[in-house]
């Protein structure tokens, strides 16, 4: 009986070895398995990931091909529209070539290129003066119907100036219609104008609801020792929005240099003596072969219903 155990025993201990190994053996099997199917649905991700990535890659490029073919220079009506609209909005008005502009600091629109937006006030105050570039009047409202009472109290005194100096008064006291304001500034920036009094800068504009007239007081005083140097270069237009890129420069009187942007970051060049004349101008003229040195900012215009364009955005070219 014994031996018979003993022989069972035998038997039995090769099948636990053969068991052992067969467990083993599917283990190794399937953690195999598990590792070729990891890297088989990696290579797979990876694989259609960079499809994607390439797809996505070719349809950029096709885009910005597009984007070349649909861009193109504006006629030049656009231009001028959009060259006029850029000079409103950064107050500057004193023209010395069609895209060069010297303007006193006094009064420039800085926010603009400091915080890239214009708040309501500003808006109310480019609409008013790009207005009254094209259609300001004499006062011409009766005295005993003015509402405004600094202006009946100024009247006399106004009324004088015209019989004295026209040209100046024309200057300094003016009125411009309401509805071309509110026409302006819907062009300008496509919303409705909130009417009422603003002094910001000169002139102060000072609103009739009663005449539908706005009454200008050039009553005010100031000086800037600084002078933004604009220069516009071309208007590009693309579908529904037109754009330009605009460099600036700092003239400071004080210490007569020439700076490459509001920071004053960089001397563009030692002016010495300034003299105001033209060739003191010419010499600090922004042009097409050296633009570049000076900040540069980009100006976007959007196209209403009506073909007009009207500010959008402005953003700082790096």
């Amino acid at each position: 009986m014994e031996e018979n155990n003993n022989n069972f025993n035998e038997i039995q201990e090769p099948k636990k070895k053969n068991n052992t190994t067969t467990i083993i053996f599917s283990f190794v099997f399937i953690i195999l398995l598990g590792f070729i199917g990891y890297l088989t649905y990696t290579r797979i991700i990876e694989s259609k990931v960079f499809k994607q990535d390439n797809t996505q890659e070719k349809q950029n490029e096709n885009k910005k091909e597009e984007t070349k073919k649909e861009e193109k220079i504006a006629i030049p009506a656009v231009k001028k529209d959009i060259t006029e609209k850029i000079n409103a909005l950064f107050k500057a008005y004193q023209e010395k070539t069609n895209t060069q502009y010297i303007t006193s600091m006094h009064g420039f629109n800085q926010d603009l290129i400091t915080n890239y937006t214009i708040n309501d006030d500003d808006k109310l105050e480019i609409a008013l003066n790009y207005t009254a570039l094209n259609s300001k009047t004499k006062i011409n409202i009766p005295k005993e119907k003015v509402t405004v009472s600094l202006v009946k109290d100024e009247y006399d005194t106004i009324m004088n100036e015209y019989e004295t100096n026209y040209s100046y008064a024309m200057e300094e006291y003016f009125q411009v219609n309401v509805k071309d304001v509110e026409k302006t500034y819907k062009e300008l920036f496509n919303s409705e104008i909130k009417h009422r009094n603003t002094n910001i800068t000169c002139p102060s504009y000072y609103y009739d609801n009663a005449n539908n007239v706005y009454y200008a007081l050039s009553q005010c005083g100031g000086i800037s020792p600084d002078s933004a140097n604009i220069y516009i270069d071309n208007t590009y237009t693309n579908n529904d929005t037109a754009y330009a890129y605009v460099y600036i420069g700092i003239l400071a009187r004080e210490d007569a240099k020439l700076y490459n942007g509001i920071d004053k970051t960089k001397v563009i060049k030692e002016l010495g003596e300034v003299t105001y004349d033209d060739n003191f101008y010419n010499s600090i003229k922004i042009t097409d072969s050296n633009k570049e040195q000076y900040s540069k900012y980009k100006m976007t215009f959007k196209k209403d219903n009506n073909e007009n364009y009207y500010f959008d955005k402005i953003e700082k070219v790096n």
